[in-house]
């Protein structure tokens, strides 16, 4: 019994270490874009400014420096870095590649370390255990990143017609499509209005309509808005009205926003049979059958 319990607390343990990691990139960066937010007023600056244990921002920021050194010894190639940088965007991890290698590097040797410590304690098999072990943490890992990044991209997808309609909206009243997608990011809020905020941005600094706009739809990894995108880049260089071509793309999407809920409406008698058939008819089964068993045991 002691034996699973230590497991128990083990497996806590590293899960624990994996989540705040993972997640302490992001809550310091929103912590900072609060202390900007909150300049000018020296109460509410100074009371965010000691939000959060010591301990545990020195151990984040000691930690991170121990991934960014572990990083810098890594050969990751180019191809890997961005791949790695995607999933690390679309998945809200504020972390490089070479520190996210890193991380999964120490999580399985954690893992193995971990498997060792059961192997030894139940007299199981060390280098079975070991291995379990190393499996557990890197399938954790992924696992966690690409589960968040599925959600993300759900949202989007939810998201993207009705921006799409309020982006047709505002270029039929007049706006121009970077005035217009800048006053979406004004009054709304979500996944995909934070990447219409950062392609604003993107084309303010600088950059082209068409480079922005690429950058977008690789972000977010969604084949509709690589066709709304390819769509708008097309256009913008023959010279058609955007006022057009976002119209039939709204009209589009919702069509295939409806397809996609009678779709989930059709799935649903199937997804029932299984909790039926484990649930519902064994009861009625029983239910039916009950009278008569007491019968058939007296005859037999």
């Amino acid at each position: 019994m002691m034996e699973w319990i230590a497991v128990l607390c083990t497996g806590i343990s590293i899960y624990s270490i994996i989540s705040a990691v993972l997640g302490g990139g992001e809550r310091v960066l929103l912590e900072q874009l609060d202390l900007i937010e909150s300049m000018g007023n020296e109460r509410k600056s100074r009371r965010r400014a000691y939000n959060g244990l010591f301990a545990s921002r020195m151990l984040r920021l000691a930690f991170g420096r121990l991934l960014s050194m572990i990083g810098s010894f890594l050969p990751v190639g180019s191809k890997d870095k961005e791949r790695i940088s995607i999933l690390m965007y679309q998945s809200g991890f504020h972390m490089k590649p070479e520190e996210y290698i890193a991380f999964q590097l120490l999580a399985m040797a954690g893992g193995g370390l971990a498997g060792l410590y059961y192997g030894f304690m139940t007299g199981r098999n060390l280098g079975l255990c070991a291995v379990a072990g190393v499996y557990g943490c890197y399938a954790l890992i992924r696992f966690t990143t690409s589960g968040k990044a599925a959600r993300r991209k759900e949202r989007i997808e939810k998201q993207f017609p009705e921006m799409l309609d309020l982006l047709s909206i505002s270029v039929e009243a007049g706006l121009g499509f970077n005035q217009a997608m800048q006053y979406i990011t004004e009054q709304c809020q979500g996944d995909l209005v934070d990447e219409f905020g950062t392609t604003v941005r993107a084309m303010s600094l600088g950059q082209s309509r068409r480079t922005a706009l690429e950058e977008m739809a690789l972000r977010c990894g969604i084949d509709e808005i690589r066709t709304f995108t390819g769509a708008v880049i097309q256009a913008d260089e023959l010279g058609i009205a955007l006022k057009n071509i976002l119209s039939s793309q709204a009209r589009e999407m919702r069509n295939l926003q409806k397809l996609r809920t009678e779709e989930r409406a059709q799935k649903v008698p199937i997804k029932m049979l299984l909790p039926m058939g484990v649930l519902i008819f064994p009861v009625m089964l029983i239910i039916i059958m009950g009278p008569a068993i007491p019968r058939l045991m007296t005859i037999l």
